[in-house]
């Protein structure tokens, strides 16, 4: 079983409880649809740290578009994706990518934030989830609005023996 496949399995048994959690208690119904909806997942040819490189490690996401209730932006290397969780499909969609999302020890902020709702990060890029960042737009008034964000990222110092290092 390589890497990726053990992570993705350990990370299904540690939802699985939130999941059954949120759907019985009140005013959570929404995280557990974050938590067991299955984000995009990416493959390619390189091992985790093979594209790491601390000097490429700062960039960001300049995102904007349409939203009628709530959706989940993934960034992922210099793939970025969007997906509805509740309302209407997201639509006007522009992203412009200044470098790439590394798989490494990063941050990932909201720089800025424009719209009428919240613009969260909920997912910070680890090992766990193939570094993947993802930030929820909720929009909690009827009909869509516009949204624009700025993703930006910066890299971290890793502990000791992190990532392989």
């Amino acid at each position: 079983m390589n890497r990726r496949t053990f992570a993705s399995r350990a990370l299904a048994k540690c939802l699985a409880p939130a999941v059954l959690v949120g759907a019985l208690l009140p005013g959570t119904a929404l995280l557990p649809t974050v938590a067991q909806a299955d984000p995009p997942r990416f493959y390619d040819d390189n091992g985790p740290d093979r594209d790491w490189d601390r000097g490429a490690a700062r960039g960001e996401l300049n995102w904007s578009g349409d939203v009628d209730d709530t959706v989940i932006v993934y960034v992922h290397g210099r793939d970025v994706r969007t997906r509805t969780v509740r309302g209407k499909s997201a639509n006007n969609i522009n992203t412009q990518l200044s470098g790439r999302l590394p798989r490494g020890p990063i941050s990932v902020f909201l720089r800025e934030r424009d719209g009428r709702g919240s613009v969260r990060v909920v997912q910070q890029p680890t090992p766990d989830n193939d570094f993947t960042a993802a930030v929820r737009i909720h929009d909690p008034q009827r009909g869509r609005s516009h949204y624009n964000f700025v993703l930006a990222w910066r890299p971290l110092s890793p502990p000791p023996g992190a990532f392989g290092y």
